[in-house]
């Protein structure tokens, strides 16, 4: 077998094993950018939707970045075509380097798939798109034989670029110009080339003036990777110049020689020592481990895998009040709210149980989930639109709306929604079902979840403040008294604001529900007022603190007193034994440390 034979036999495994990896990197690693993807985007088969993608530069890479993102609605699927993305950008890239250069550099073609994989968040494929339009174009630029029907593609093929990819299209002109002054012959072709420059600053200054609505800014640069990568800041840099670095590159000799034997292992190895250990780099800094820890625990809500999220939780204390609320939402489903609550990470001044207010994507919906569990409707409603106006139409969205409006018995507005839902792959079977329900409120009585949601709602007319949620919670036990959530939320907020006086005011309505024992965390609050309040036993039924606190209670009190002189000895002594109780939550978890990690694995 010849040298070149054997090259390209070798060069042909490597590049199936670095597609392989792809696959298995998205499948089974980075899986939550594949969720990301189908939750974010939602891809419509309707007009007046494909419309819109017509109203901007670029609108057109985003429509079928959208038409391929509705299939990440199938895991398998969403993977492949992520790894097809990445072949496609790096088989173009090697026959455009194969047109500049006969000699070339091993796995150098494999770049434009790295760094997909280091900027690409699950948010979008533009990147990929609009790189693969791009190339393409300068691949059939490379291939035009005359000189001028070169000219007259680059200003074809650059305008109908940029309407479809907007940014990617500067690329494919400077990658033009670039080598077609490498391979300048005559200075009156200077001129010619001053030309694609200015082609390249005309096109987008009148769109932006008098065609589309668009800032300066992306008239010349959408779509291109401006913000640098999370955990690789520089590919996003390398990505925008690669293509037109490329005919200088190709300059370079990499030729094996047929009789120099060393060279030709150096040759061969050093570009695959190089390619493993980037390959090595990337893999492992482009995943965010804490922006995938949130998205798992946000997958594991909505399918509502209560125990599978606790578990998750458990082995990750360092989170976010997302994440604690989601815990604390997991806790309840699971019944363990008020044993187990302190075990885990829980942010001060209820801040991780039901979110503050803030317009942001990444809380909205998270916030909207558990007033729409607690049965503050219009509040989960709100929540919802916020995020639709915030984030644009999602099926997560579209759904929370649908749900709330059909509770309050709001079919116009139901319908609307529905109707959005319906224009859908995946989601349209779910719309049809809810359409049934239109006007129809028996049968919106009858359905195991809206009924259940019916029942909650607040039967007195009230504003729902974002600031304090200690009034809502109160109105909806006036309505209800035995809504249990309701309950066990607003005494996990008076813990957590470490309002004492509050949870003793309300701990007497326990009586309203069938507890086999009191609460281990209610136990370990009533002994603190109890100190301050020894004449006001509360009156709870046939519950009392059981022996077994009560000798804790008095193994705690002895080791704080021997410590509260030193905080960090304290802590260093009573945490091992004491770091899932409120009594050391009630010490030593403030405003300033509110990630304590005072979580321990649940054994319940």
């Amino acid at each position: 077998m010849s040298l070149k034979k054997y090259l390209d036999l070798f060069s042909t495994f490597v590049s199936i094993a670095f597609f392989t990896v792809i696959f298995y990197y998205f499948y089974f690693i980075a899986d939550h950018i594949i969720y990301q993807q189908n939750e974010k985007v939602l891809f419509l088969f309707d007009i007046e939707y494909f419309k819109d993608f017509l109203l901007y530069p670029g609108g057109l890479t985003e429509y079928f970045s959208n038409f391929l993102a509705q299939f990440f609605y199938h895991k398998w699927l969403g993977v492949t075509i992520i790894t097809a993305l990445t072949f496609i950008a790096s088989f173009i890239t090697r026959k455009i380097y194969q047109k500049l250069s006969g000699n070339r550099i091993p796995y150098l073609h494999l770049l434009p798939s790295l760094l997909f994989v280091a900027l690409y968040q699950g948010q979008s494929m533009e990147l990929a798109l609009g790189y693969i339009l791009a190339a393409m174009a300068f691949l059939a630029y490379l291939s035009c034989a005359k000189k001028t029907n070169k000219y007259i593609f680059v200003v074809i093929a650059f305008i109908l670029l940029y309407f479809v990819s907007a940014g990617f299209s500067i690329i494919f002109l400077v990658s033009s110009f670039v080598y077609e002054l490498i391979h300048i012959k005559k200075q009156k072709t200077l001129l010619l080339l001053l030309s694609y420059l200015a082609l390249g600053m005309l096109i987008p200054f009148i769109s932006c003036r008098w065609i589309f609505v668009i800032s300066v800014k992306d008239a010349y640069l959408y779509l291109l990777p401006l913000i640098p990568a999370f955990s690789v800041p520089t590919a996003n840099i390398i990505s925008i110049f690669f293509l037109p670095l490329l005919p200088f590159i190709a300059l370079v000799k990499f030729a094996p020689s047929e009789t120099n034997k060393t060279k030709n292992i150096l040759k061969i190895s050093l570009p695959f020592i190089l390619l493993g250990l980037l390959s090595i780099f990337v893999f492992t800094k482009s995943l965010n481990k804490d922006y995938k820890l949130l998205l798992q625990i946000e997958k594991l809500a909505l399918e509502e895998e209560w125990t599978e999220l606790l578990q998750t939780s458990a082995q990750n204390p360092n989170g976010s009040d997302i994440i604690a609320s989601y815990t604390n939402l997991a806790l309840y489903k699971t019944g363990n709210l008020p044993w187990d609550m302190f075990r885990f990470i829980q942010f001060h001044n209820e801040n991780g149980l039901i979110l503050k207010w803030r317009t942001s994507s990444d809380i909205l919906m998270a916030g909207s989930n558990v007033y729409f569990y607690l049965g503050l409707n219009n509040a989960a409603y709100r929540w919802a639109f916020e995020d639709l106006v915030v984030e644009g139409a999602t099926q997560q969205v579209l759904k929370r709306l649908i749900l709330t409006s059909m509770i309050n018995k709001d079919y116009l507005v139901a319908e609307k929604y529905i109707s959005i839902l319906e224009k859908s792959l995946y989601y349209k079977k779910w719309a049809k079902r809810y359409r049934r329900m239109l006007n129809n409120d028996p049968a919106v009585n009858s359905d195991p979840l809206l009924g259940e949601k019916v029942k909650q709602l607040a039967h007195n007319n009230s504003f729902i403040t974002v600031i304090n949620n200690e009034p809502n919670l109160k109105l909806l036990l006036q309505s209800n008294p035995r809504n249990k959530m309701a309950f066990e939320y607003l005494m996990a907020q008076y813990l957590l604001k470490k309002d004492i006086e509050g949870f003793a005011g309300q701990i007497e309505n326990i009586r309203n529900f069938q507890y086999n024992k009191l609460p281990s965390s209610y136990e370990e609050a009533l002994l603190v007022y109890y100190i301050f309040h020894e004449t006001d036993k509360k009156d709870l039924g046939d519950l009392s603190i059981s022996n077994n606190t009560l000798k804790r209670f008095n193994a705690y009190s002895e080791g704080y007193s021997k410590y509260k002189s030193n905080k960090d000895m304290a802590i260093k002594a009573l945490r091992p034994e004491f770091g899932g109780t409120y009594w050391y939550y009630h010490h030593f978890v403030d405003r300033q440390s509110s990630k304590e990690t005072n979580s321990q694995k649940v054994d319940r």
